[in-house]
């Protein structure tokens, strides 16, 4: 039996879902709809419209918008290649292999808790797994396909603006990009 406030309403279709996300950590991702990107964009002008399109089209972090120079677009293929910015700090094999290891003598050192060479071998591998720890991830870059309209807008923004190819295309803040977004979601169309 259902009850009334379980009856979806006449328009249930056109109700939408929040637009937050929840990951299985239940961490909420709060995200920009088609409509309210198109509202937003159709509101700003210059570097900031050419800014969130890319954002929108890419689907790229803002960090990584921000870091973007002429050379990293591909005008005659239409992409961009970004750096991805957040740091994936994976083990490599052989830090891996010591941390079992580290584990092993764990072990066998609760198993014999006087033992000093059990004690020393597990200081010096965990002395070598903290240098593994510091060593910065490589570089990892990817490569977006984009339309061509706006690989033309990139490249009159950069011809109009004098943008050199290893220059930023946008020299601002993460800070100001969230204000700039805020105040065009604010503004009536």
């Amino acid at each position: 039996m259902t009850t009334e406030s379980e009856i979806p309403p006449a328009d249930w279709h056109e109700v939408q879902p929040p637009a937050v996300l929840r990951t299985p950590k239940v961490r909420e991702i709060k995200y920009i709809r088609p409509e309210e990107a198109r509202r937003i964009i159709s509101v700003l002008e210059g570097r900031n419209k050419l800014l969130v399109e890319i954002l929108w089209n890419t689907g790229a972090r803002v960090s990584e918008v921000l870091e973007l120079t002429p050379s990293s677009v591909n005008f005659e293929l239409g992409t961009i290649t970004f750096k991805s910015l957040k740091k994936k700090r994976k083990l490599s094999p052989k830090a891996k292999q010591l941390k079992n290891q580290i584990r092993g003598v764990e072990l066998a050192l609760k198993e014999d808790p006087g033992s000093k060479i059990l004690a020393r071998k597990l200081k010096e591998a965990r002395k070598k797994l903290a240098t593994f720890n510091k060593e910065p991830p490589p570089p990892a870059y990817r490569t977006v396909p984009i339309k061509g309209e706006l690989a033309g807008k990139i490249a009159s923004y950069c011809m109009s603006n004098n943008v050199g190819p290893n220059e930023r295309l946008f020299p601002i803040s993460r800070i100001w990009v969230y204000k700039i977004l805020q105040e065009a979601g604010e503004r009536p169309v």
